[in-house]
């Protein structure tokens, strides 16, 4: 007979309302406690301005939250994750849980080592798939070698932390008989070590790369800014996002926040255009779980044409043109 796995959530909320991933991380906390007979708590960082009981806590629950506990983050330092460790850590204590739940991305990615680490804990990062074997032990998938292989791990500590790739879990269904508990945990100031000297936020438009479900990424191949001026209307008509290669964001054409690969974002779009990648490993890492990759490259050799559902040899700067004129005669 299997164990009882509890499982606890941490999600960083902007504004009045949870976003997709989080309610993707909820559905694999959901799936290991329903067939371990555990709980899925969930704590939630809010700004202070925002009422929790009006809309995030009982989004929460109806997606399948058993308990939902809440931090202010009036008192939480951005730039020194001391106290989000700090509060992390508490509601730790209060659930007890054996799998701890981050998205992955900038945030999970930096919160959830040091969560791991105060609690003695394994961390598996970037896993795309969540199960249980007979005994009920978990199981967490993850991409290797560049995503040229998976990975199945098996924790060998009591408790796991788990950052989770975007896309690869469907949220669950609301289900407005769910009934749960919902308290505050209090924040406790702590002497800061970081002195945060200046602050620079680059301004958000549209659909964020992580969510997007098309993404228009541009490399060495496309020449310079202007080339993405060109791969932004191909973007825009599909309501997608744009990406970019490391070379592209190392050579200055594109915002650093642009770079899909190993050392940058994680995307999991259904459509993904690969305008001028050669597609080395470390690119493919980052987009190698999109539903269809389209590359258009020059070069009849690139290796991004091997993990390309279509692929097609030619000077992007004729295609996307053209490409763009027959998307919009149907979008």
């Amino acid at each position: 007979m299997s164990e009882r796995i509890n499982s606890l959530v941490v999600i960083d909320v902007h504004g009045s309302q949870c976003t997709p991933s989080d309610f993707e991380c909820m559905s694999a906390a959901f799936t290991v406690a329903a067939q371990n007979d555990g709980q899925v708590a969930v704590l939630a960082l809010i700004d202070p301005e925002i009422d929790v009981d009006l809309n995030i806590a009982p989004a929460l629950i109806l997606k399948g939250a058993d308990r939902v506990f809440w931090a202010s983050k009036e008192n939480l330092a951005e730039h020194d994750l001391g106290s989000y460790v700090q509060v992390v850590s508490e509601a730790i204590e209060k659930v007890e849980p054996q799998v701890i739940f981050f998205t992955h991305n900038n945030f999970g990615a930096d919160l959830a080592p040091r969560v791991a680490f105060r609690s003695r804990a394994a961390i598996v990062t970037s896993t795309q798939a969540v199960s249980c074997d007979d005994r009920g032990k978990i199981l967490l998938t993850r991409v290797c070698y560049g995503g040229r292989a998976e990975q199945v791990i098996k924790p060998a500590t009591p408790t796991v932390v788990v950052t989770l790739r975007e896309k690869v879990f469907e949220p669950l269904e609301d289900n407005e008989e769910r009934i749960g508990e919902v308290s505050e945990l209090g924040v406790r100031t702590l002497s800061p070590r970081v002195e945060l000297l200046e602050q620079n936020r680059e301004e958000q438009k549209g659909v964020r790369l992580e969510n997007a479900n098309v993404v228009v990424s541009g490399g060495r191949g496309v020449g310079g800014p202007d080339g993405f001026e060109q791969l932004k209307e191909l973007a825009e008509c599909l309501n997608g996002a744009l990406g970019a290669s490391r070379v592209a964001c190392d050579l200055g054409w594109v915002p650093h926040s642009w770079q899909v690969g190993l050392s940058g974002k994680t995307v999991s779009p259904d459509l993904y255009f690969a305008v001028g990648i050669s597609g080395a490993s470390h690119h493919l890492a980052g987009c190698g779980s999109a539903k269809m990759i389209v590359a258009i490259n020059t070069d009849q050799d690139a290796p991004i044409f091997s993990a390309a559902k279509y692929g097609v040899v030619g000077d992007y700067s004729e295609l996307v043109p053209a490409l763009v004129a027959e998307f919009k005669k149907i979008v």
